[in-house]
């Protein structure tokens, strides 16, 4: 749990709230040489005339562009990294692909599909059905009994259903890209967990949650036994959906709380699992279902982040899931085309705002689209969507394989963006100019992704170059380019992907192997005298600046024993080294056998060496192994701000007291010492400025209260924008509040300038906005009656309206009645519960009115003491309305709150800007 420690720097009193707030995403600067960068294009069109085709490249040239969209790219801003692209291997698309095509034509699909050379298009993340979806031969489970029976031990668990098609399916992919991650997602629980013992519709019991966590966890080892590691697992798939027609379970978010925390979390942890584990997958419109759960600090413990699909609510969600918790990712795992949509290109523009450009920029991690394949007739189908389209369709009579819309929209990803690439800053625009989402590779390569729903020429400006292109109408372009450096924000100092990493030190031959944590490759460290065997690892860009790390982390596999320390060595600039065994932290760390096991130690401890210049770092074992180490990376305190304006009226009135909160926090596992916080409050507010250095323990916040005031020469409608700022080791950081003054002055009621709806017809009168006969500005009310005694209403401006601190409301009135030269009036008031109460402008209340009666074709002033209104609400007033006798014409303008009484002259501010 955040704790947080709140300094009042003075006191001060709120009466409303209107909060403004920004997301802070913590920057690290890169060094990047833009020199004449040659940019690869691949475009397709509305017309399907160009379907990913390699376009003539491009070269940046010097300067900023000329055009009016310009797309600025800044790698230097580090967004969440994306995981992989892809669709479902259901059992329906295994089936076609593996039984259906002969082995040419299969081969070469699967080429497409799972590789980048030629036409291929490199998908890089498969969701897998755990067990029957709607698209498969039949119904079934891992664990199906006969009626009657059930087997809460899952001693006849068993996935050989699979080995027909879909594991073959995944492991043909598997071999043709190495870094292909898969996810795990049931449809249904076995029929003898449910309540309705059916695969369809029905809940989870709960006497059968440890059964079914259990279901996940042995699927998750069985597919690892055919070489299938499962990356990622859902609890359910669609919980909040549950049909007759095909394999579906209603799981209730407290449910899925409940199964998370205490079960399913539980069970992945004690297998040992490094499978990570995601809530929801349904629809963006149940955001709420996630955040329930997160907000239960054990459940969230147990949770990587959400999983979202398409078919429901906005994309904005994942946004609002992501500012809730940050630290938890967003993966979007399916969406479907269909007969419902058959136009290429409308398509394409859907898929490329919603959930291309708009799921990444709203912190997606992935895009998973629903059936990789099926067939002319839209199946097989298993009780599910009648018309839903493969990514690819398969035509079972003549083996053709036809590349759907859906294959473009990955394509313009997946071949271009690797797992681990970061998002980076690029200018948003809105639909219909250019679109985009940028990326930084792991390589180091940049790829921007652009649509635009109507013809647009822009420029794409980076490191200050730029290059120049004009897109079609609902075009869409992929360009890639070498950005000359790996993203700043990853933290790895050693990935092992690459000879000349590594070296021999005492005892032991090194290499590379290609059982890996990450990524493709490890260090392999091979005893050869025995006992102590010790190998080296170069960092990269050493020396490297350890003093703003918290921790140093690397991941071992055991492959001959259990229970044994590591011994992790700091070598410096100057070759001073410290080791420290792993067995002998606070916290001792041993490994398992045949398991990936991550080691941290906390680089505070190395007090020994110089830790502004690491050269490299050493791993000793006792035994000879084969030990295989991988990625070694650093932690540092994850510090964020938080800027927040509380206002008393929204818009803002000159004069106004506003009130500042800015919180910084360290999600980190390491202390922010001399951590230095700023915020100088902007032009028009006035109060203490904000200079603090500050010391921030992991897991904990410090706010700041900062009260000031509107400057009473603030322009109208101004935007007054305040930024604060944290500047540390681990980097910078800064967040801003905004608030806009208002357009009109604050004593004005009301002004008539501002429409629509600010007059009504009250009784027995025409009311109508003028602008023939005004006292100021362009409009004014104009009311005219058949008869005798008229009425006509007015509302406030933003009401309803305080008047309490004022002592009289003024209005100019013109009495165009040719038939009685001077008339008197009377003033209605009425509040928010639809009490009345009126004032005549001769009566002795109103003495102080400066014209207790009218003047004929001439602008004068009346003025109503608010304490002759003692019987309404004026803390609330809805409207006031002219009473009159004749039917006039009679016009209104400048209705005012004021101190004293109207002599003739305005006593407000002129309006500025409307």
């Amino acid at each position: 749990m955040k704790r947080k420690q709140i300094i009042n720097i003075t006191a001060v009193f709120i009466i409303a709230i209107g909060v403004i707030t920004a997301v802070f995403q913590m920057t690290r600067s890169v060094s990047v040489s833009a020199t004449d960068e040659p940019v690869e294009v691949w475009l397709t069109l509305a017309d399907e005339s160009k379907l990913l085709n390699q376009e003539a490249g491009l070269q940046f040239q010097a300067g900023s562009g000329m055009a009016t969209n310009i797309i600025t790219i800044d790698e230097t801003q580090l967004y969440q990294q994306f995981e992989g692209a892809g669709a479902a291997m259901t059992e329906s698309s295994a089936w076609l692909i593996m039984n259906n095509l002969p082995e040419a034509e299969r081969n070469t699909l699967m080429a497409n599909l799972f590789t980048g050379n030629g036409d291929g298009i490199h998908l890089s993340y498969v969701r897998v059905p755990m067990g029957a979806s709607d698209f498969a031969l039949s119904s079934y489970t891992y664990n199906d009994m006969p009626a009657g029976q059930t087997d809460p031990t899952l001693a006849n668990f068993s996935v050989a259903h699979d080995e027909a098609y879909i594991i073959p399916a995944l492991q043909q992919a598997r071999d043709l890209n190495p870094q292909l991650r898969l996810m795990g997602t049931p449809w249904s629980a076995p029929a003898w967990m449910k309540d309705n013992e059916n695969l369809n519709a029905g809940s989870l019991q709960s006497q059968y949650y440890d059964a079914f966590a259990n279901y996940h966890v042995k699927f998750v080892e069985a597919y690892a036994s055919y070489g299938l590691p499962i990356d990622s697992l859902t609890p359910q798939n669609e919980p909040e959906h549950e049909s007759n027609s095909y394999p579906s379970m209603a799981m209730s978010a407290e449910e899925q709380k409940v199964f998370v925390r205490d079960h399913l979390g539980p069970a992945i942890e004690s297998a040992g699992l490094n499978t990570r584990l995601l809530l929801l997958d349904h629809n963006w419109d149940l955001a709420n279902y996630p955040l329930s759960i997160l907000a239960d600090p054990d459940a969230y413990d147990y949770v990587d982040g959400t999983a979202f699909h398409g078919y429901g609510g906005d994309v904005g969600a994942q946004t609002a899931v992501h500012n809730a918790y940050p630290e938890k990712g967003v993966w979007f795992t399916e969406c479907s085309g269909g007969g419902w949509a058959t136009d290429f290109a409308d398509n394409m523009t859907w898929n490329m705002h919603n959930l291309v450009i708009g799921n990444f920029r709203n912190y997606g991690k992935s895009l998973l689209l629903w059936n990789l394949a099926l067939d002319e007739n839209d199946g097989p189908q298993n009780g599910g969507c009648g018309n839903c389209r493969g990514v690819v369709t398969i035509n079972q009579t003549t083996n053709a394989v036809e590349y759907n819309v859906e294959y473009y929209v990955l394509g313009h990803v997946a071949k271009f963006v690797d797992p681990g690439a970061y998002r980076i800053d690029s200018t948003a625009f809105i639909e219909g100019g250019p679109e985009n989402v940028a990326f930084h590779n792991p390589d180091g390569s940049i790829v921007l992704i652009v649509h635009a729903t109507e013809a647009t020429t822009f420029d794409v400006a980076w490191q200050g170059q730029y290059i120049n292109y004009s897109l079609p109408a609902q075009g869409t372009v992929t360009f890639k380019w070498d950005g000359g450096s790996t993203p700043a924000a990853d933290n790895v100092l050693q990935e092992f992907e690459t000879e000349g990493t590594y070296y021999d030190v005492w005892h032991a031959t090194s290499s590379l192997s290609n059982t890996a944590r990450f990524g493709t490759y490890s260090l392999q460290m091979v005893g050869t005298v025995d006992p102590w065997h010790t190998v080296a690892a170069e960092l990269n860009n050493s020396p490297v600046d350890a003093t703003g790390f918290s921790e140093m982390c690397f991941w071992v596999l055991d492959t001959a024993r259990s229970d044994e320390g590591i011994a992790f060595k700091l070598v410096d600039d100057h070759d001073v080294s410290q080791e420290i065994w792993s067995n002998d932290l606070p916290t001792p760390i041993r490994t398992v056998q045949n398991e990936w096991v991550q080691m941290c130690f906390d680089v505070a401890a190395f007090t020994e060496v110089d830790l502004s210049a690491i050269d490299h770092v050493e791993f000793t074992s006792y035994w000879d192994g084969p030990y295989l180490y991988d990625h070694i990376t650093y932690t540092i305190p994850e510090i964020t701000i938080e800027k927040t304006v509380t206002v008393r009226n929204h818009p803002v009135q000159p004069g106004d007291v506003v009130t500042y909160t800015v919180e910084v926090s360290n999600a980190g596992t390491a202390v922010a010492e001399n951590l230095h916080i700023t915020d100088t409050l902007p032009t028009y507010v006035t109060g203490a400025n904000l200079d603090v250095t500050e010391t921030i323990s992991a897991g904990e916040s410090v706010s700041y209260t900062i009260p000031a005031s509107v400057a009473l020469n603030t322009p109208w409608n101004s935007i007054i924008t305040n930024t604060a700022y944290f500047n540390h080791t681990s980097g910078q950081g800064s967040d801003e509040a905004v608030f806009t003054t208002a357009l009109i002055a604050a004593n004005v009621f009301q002004d008539f300038e501002l429409l629509p709806n600010v007059t009504y017809e009250a009784y027995n009168a025409t009311v109508t906005i003028t602008d023939t006969v005004v006292h100021d500005g362009d409009k004014a009310m104009a009311m005219v009656g058949e008869d005798i005694w008229h009425r006509g209403g007015v509302y406030p401006y933003n009401g309803p309206r305080d008047l309490t601190g004022y002592n009289y409301i003024c209005y100019w009135v013109y009495d165009a009645f040719e038939n009685t030269p001077n008339n008197t009036m009377s003033l209605i008031m009425v509040d928010q519960s639809g009490s009345r109460q009126e004032s005549w402008s001769d009566s002795p209340e109103q003495a102080d009115n400066p014209n207790p009666e009218t003047t004929q074709y001439t602008w004068v002033p009346m003025c109503f003491s608010l304490t002759a209104y003692d019987l309404v609400d004026l803390s609330q007033v809805a409207s006031l309305e002219f009473n009159t006798y004749w039917g006039g014409p009679y016009y209104f303008d400048e209705v005012t709150l004021t101190d004293v009484p109207l002599s003739g002259e305005r006593v407000y501010l002129p309006i500025i800007s409307k």
